[in-house]
């Protein structure tokens, strides 16, 4: 299983066009690695991988920016939107499916700073349960341009 899991963050680290960390104080999962993958010209998967005490979690949303999302006309400004999956392996272990808004900055050299709202749905064997989620912190090198 471990291997599996290795195997396709190698995967996603080699594909991703900007890779970085995330660091979300609210959440019981305080910080990740995770990347960007753009998929079109307004469009993006952006995921991250987990590793906290005896919790590893995987998380993939599909986010969409739009040139009406742009923030006066800095381009380097983007707004964006996304919904996807969350899976936290443990002792019991969590399927959710979240949703999330943010902005990102891109700066002229190779980084991206952002932050984001993510609100997850959780649903396990024993109980449905919302997270209202928190806000995340996020820095990314920029491999390839969009």
């Amino acid at each position: 299983m471990l291997s599996v899991v290795v195997v396709l963050c190698l995967t996603w680290a080699a594909q991703a066009q900007e890779l970085g960390i995330r660091l979300s104080p609210s959440n019981s999962v305080s910080s990740a690695v995770e990347g960007a993958l753009n998929i079109g010209e307004a469009m993006r998967l952006h995921g991250d991988v987990a590793f906290s005490n005896d919790v590893v979690g995987f998380d993939v949303l599909y986010d969409f920016f739009y040139s009406p999302f742009r923030i006066g006309d800095c381009a380097n400004f983007m707004w964006y939107a996304g919904v996807g999956g969350a899976l936290y392996v443990s002792n019991d272990s969590e399927f959710g499916i979240s949703m999330e808004i943010g902005v990102d900055y891109r700066f002229d050299f190779p980084l991206v700073v952002g932050v984001d709202y993510r609100p997850t749905y959780w649903v396990d064997e024993y109980d449905n349960v919302f997270n209202i989620g928190g806000f995340s912190l996020m820095a990314r090198y920029v491999m390839r341009k969009r």
